[in-house]
């Protein structure tokens, strides 16, 4: 600051770095609290102080965890104790209703997955929700009851996977903001439709599988049946490393991204195992991956709908037309419900009913 010699600081940023309320709340089961207080002024630090002692006095345990963890400002608490005073049960709920929504999403986003994919991937609706709600940078926490999440519905650009990561979302924020059971919760989860999702089984064929293989270039067929034979998603994928393979077991350790349970080996048969080794780790990052994918499909004269994502899903549905159970599938691609790989084994089942009402249908009658 001008006007200090080198090393000084003005009194007002001393008051502003020692504004800090130090209590042991043992007795509360908090241990050791620290709760800024965000303020250079001596006066504003004492009232605010004050009004710490009172939340203790009260047992106000929820709101002095959040003060204490930096997701509750001492300024709301401030603001909300002189319209409507400090009492009540329900006082910590009310506080996070009336925080600024986009505020109290970005606190809450490091806490809402184990996997860095996970947060990503609410980050990213955080950003679409905040780009097609009408007004809202002014909207508090309480503005998720009115909503119109009908029309937000009608209007979303996803598809019905893309809307489900919205109840997702806020299942989740809510959940750790107010807690699982808290009606504000239940009530803003039921006034946000349901889609739909349709069950992607693609139109993959091994036939099809090999000539997409020999139609792409060199170095991306072993990313092709690596995939196909570790049914890794391609985010797990492309963080595999050399040290991930197991030789000795025809086996990958699977690096988990979407779920932190989803690291686990995949065993790999030995005659096919050649491809995983040179396939380890991938030559292409996403994008370039995903060019040669589209590359390889139309050099096959095949379906450009068709996915990266998509050879998982035919290492699910393979696996069943070969006759490996459903809860063998279901290890093998880390599913965690049993209902998502039953997929493959209702394609397997249409497939079957058809077969069987061929044959009795072509048997000559007597």
């Amino acid at each position: 600051m001008a006007g200090l010699p080198a090393g000084r600081v003005s009194a007002a940023e001393r008051v502003e770095r020692s504004a800090r309320v130090f209590r042991r709340l043992e007795r509360l089961g908090l241990g050791r609290l620290v709760i800024p207080l965000h303020t250079a002024s001596p006066r504003v630090a004492a009232r605010r102080e004050a009004l710490v002692d009172q939340l203790i006095d009260q047992a106000q345990v929820d709101v002095l965890r959040a003060l204490g963890a930096g997701t509750l400002s001492i300024e709301l608490v401030e603001a909300h104790a002189r319209e409507h005073g400090l009492g009540g049960a329900g006082l910590s709920a009310q506080l996070v209703l009336a925080e600024p929504l986009w505020a109290a999403l970005k606190a809450t986003l490091p806490a809402m997955g184990r996997a860095d994919a996970t947060r990503l991937r609410y980050a990213v609706t955080v950003a679409q929700l905040r780009a097609r709600l009408p007004r809202a940078e002014a909207l508090a926490v309480r503005d998720l009851l009115r909503v119109d999440w009908e029309a937000l519905r009608a209007a979303w650009p996803g598809s019905a996977a893309d809307w489900a990561h919205v109840r997702r979302l806020a299942s989740r924020f809510l959940s750790l903001r107010l807690g699982k059971w808290h009606p504000i919760r239940a009530e803003v989860l039921a006034r946000i439709p349901v889609a739909r999702e349709v069950e992607r089984v693609p139109e993959l064929t091994p036939a099809l599988f090999h000539r997409i293989v020999e139609a792409a270039r060199v170095d991306v067929r072993p990313v092709l049946w690596t995939l196909v034979l570790t049914g890794m998603r391609v985010g797990e994928y492309l963080r595999c490393t050399p040290a991930d393979l197991r030789p000795a077991l025809h086996a990958v350790a699977v690096p988990g991204t979407k779920t932190a349970g989803a690291a686990a080996l995949v065993r790999v048969a030995p005659e096919l195992w050649g491809w995983v080794e040179a396939g380890i780790p991938s030559p292409l990052r996403y994008k370039a991956l995903r060019l040669a994918w589209k590359a390889a499909l139309r050099g096959a004269g095949a379906d450009e709908g068709l996915r990266l994502h998509d050879l998982r899903h035919a290492h699910g549905q393979w696996a069943v037309e070969a006759g490996v159970p459903e809860a063998l599938v279901q290890v093998s691609l880390r599913h965690t419900q049993a209902a998502t790989t039953r997929r493959y084994t209702k394609q397997h089942g249409r497939a079957a009913v058809a077969a069987g009402l061929a044959r009795h249908l072509t048997e000559e009658t007597p």
